[in-house]
């Protein structure tokens, strides 16, 4: 049996999101969501990131906006394409507010109703 060692559940979306990763350094590339917790994400993207990299993500779940700032700590090279995990550095203002939308963004999925 597999155990889950996950603190929090994880959304993972049907056809994955836009959004969109800022460096520190001024850059930004767009990118395409999997999945999302609390504590991070893993997205899709053309470019080849480093490891440990500070970035900011942008993206919305439903009609929230959200704005985290979080660093790279996974990547898997695809043939065009890497795939990174990042964890997040939230607040608690910050986290409550997305655990709140994923939650809402859940149960609609688990309604089969139509999620934005």
């Amino acid at each position: 049996m597999i155990e889950n060692r996950r603190e929090f559940f994880r959304v993972s979306f049907e056809q994955s999101i836009g959004g969109e990763i800022l460096t520190e350094d001024g850059n930004s590339w767009s990118i395409d969501i999997d999945d999302i917790s609390v504590k991070g994400l893993k997205f899709l993207a053309a470019q080849d990131l480093p490891m440990d990299k500070k970035i900011k993500a942008v993206f919305a779940i439903s009609e929230q906006n959200f704005l985290v700032e979080g660093s790279i700590v996974r990547k898997e090279g695809q043939t065009h394409w890497f795939e990174y995990g990042v964890a997040f550095a939230l607040d608690q203002a910050m986290a409550s507010l997305l655990f709140k939308e994923l939650n809402f963004y859940q149960i609609r999925q688990k309604k089969g109703q139509h999620v934005d």
